[in-house]
């Protein structure tokens, strides 16, 4: 039955036979023990926090490029189709303002033939309204 026992794991202590006292691990006192548990994880705990930080960095500065390179982008695109896009108001806005002035002279042509003695009553009064106002200043 030894024979199939792995080398080099022989103990001189019998099997079942634990140590709970931690000497064999850390030779000092159990008084010694706990502070230096403690100074150990508080060592351990401080490495990973200062580790988890420069990942966080790390991921704020690659989601800063990575939302700089977008905007960039998203500002050559506006850029690139400002001048169509003006192009296309501009046209509209021209037949817009066909619009308004046809049916504004069509609005007033039939004001006129639909009251013709206040149409003429008007143009008079803005007529002399007119002349009134460039007498003034000469």
């Amino acid at each position: 039955m030894d024979e199939h026992r792995p080398k080099g794991l022989e103990t001189s202590k019998p099997v079942g036979a634990t140590s709970h006292s931690g000497s064999d691990v850390h030779p000092k006192n159990e008084e010694g023990a706990a502070p230096d548990l403690v100074t150990h994880t508080t060592k351990a705990a401080g490495e990973v926090v200062e580790h988890a930080k420069a990942a966080a960095e790390e991921i704020i500065d690659h989601a800063k490029s990575t939302a700089g390179e977008a905007l960039t982008s998203i500002a050559e695109d506006v850029a690139r189709q400002a001048p169509e896009i003006a192009q296309r108001v501009r046209d509209q806005a021209a037949t817009v303002a066909d619009d308004l002035y046809r049916s504004g002279g069509e609005y007033v042509s039939r004001q006129f033939k639909t009251y013709p003695l206040t149409s003429v009553f008007l143009a008079a009064a803005v007529g002399y309204g007119l002349g009134y106002l460039v007498s003034r200043r000469a």
